[in-house]
């Protein structure tokens, strides 16, 4: 006999559900009921399928909603909070698949060109803690020139990606290929010339 195949996730806020996709055929001997054989590659894929991933949400100091100013370091963050992994589970017939997703690294792109890569969530600025003009400690961005070189405003686009791995009860698993989210903002970099005066 066919046995169904049950998939489970969970999501961002804990509450997990599970949905019957699919039966996995076997052969039965002299006749008899059929014997389930279980694909559990097959049955990665499909609990990979129910696997989300939170996008990033980008904060930075200064904020991007003001103006950023030439070479004045830029500190860079994503939701600390989000950085754990995330899993999804399928199963049949007494037997299970887990799919794992650990987060790996974020990848701001500046729009001038630059990239910076950084390997956790990043520091976010604390004017109680840390010192306005001070580069931030594990993830940040010094701009070089006005963005209206570039057209009037740069895009930053942090691209946060997950490795992802499969396990079961069989003992078998390995690597599947990795996730990706991301979000952008535009933001305008600006030249701040200073004044001197004599009295």
């Amino acid at each position: 006999m066919a046995k169904p195949v049950s998939v489970c996730s969970e999501p961002e806020n804990g509450e997990g559900h599970c949905t019957t996709t699919l039966s996995v055929p076997g052969q039965g001997e002299d006749g008899g009921e059929a014997v389930p054989v279980v694909d559990f590659a097959a049955l990665a894929e499909q609990a990979r399928a129910e696997l989300t991933v939170p996008d990033p949400v980008i904060g930075s100091a200064p904020p991007t909603e003001g103006t950023l100013v030439v070479a004045f370091p830029v500190w860079l963050w994503i939701q600390a909070e989000a950085w754990e992994p995330r899993t999804a589970e399928a199963s049949t017939g007494g037997e299970s698949v887990q799919v794992t997703a650990t987060p790996a690294e974020v990848v701001w792109e500046m729009g001038d060109g630059a990239s910076v890569r950084c390997a956790g969530a990043g520091t976010p600025f604390n004017a109680a803690v840390h010192v306005a003009g001070d580069p931030s400690p594990d993830c940040g961005h010094t701009y070089r020139s006005s963005s209206k070189n570039r057209g009037g405003a740069d895009t930053v686009t942090a691209r946060w990606s997950w490795d992802v791995e499969w396990s079961s009860s069989s003992g078998e698993g390995g690597e599947m290929g990795p996730l990706e989210t991301s979000a952008s903002v535009e933001v305008e970099v600006v030249e701040v010339h200073s004044l001197v005066t004599q009295g």
